[in-house]
């Protein structure tokens, strides 16, 4: 019985350790270092129907709009 819950915890940390690891490195894909960096990445996303993206670069603005009167389509 010992020997299961020793089992158990050890695969938990392994899990744990792993999970860390993955949001960290996730952490480091979606990081930016500027606005204009921030633009280009939302620029080629799919965002909802909803919103809107309103990017000035010259401006340093970068601005998510939402409108209800869009809704999800």
């Amino acid at each position: 019985m010992r020997h299961q819950a020793t089992t158990m915890s050890r695969r938990t940390q392994q899990f744990n350790a792993l999970q860390q690891h993955l949001e960290s490195e996730l952490l480091i894909e979606e990081s930016v270092l500027s606005v204009e960096e921030l633009c280009d990445k939302l620029t080629k996303e799919t965002l909802p129907s909803d919103i809107t993206l309103i990017a000035k670069p010259s401006k340093t603005l970068l601005k998510l709009s939402h409108d209800e009167k869009l809704g999800p389509k």
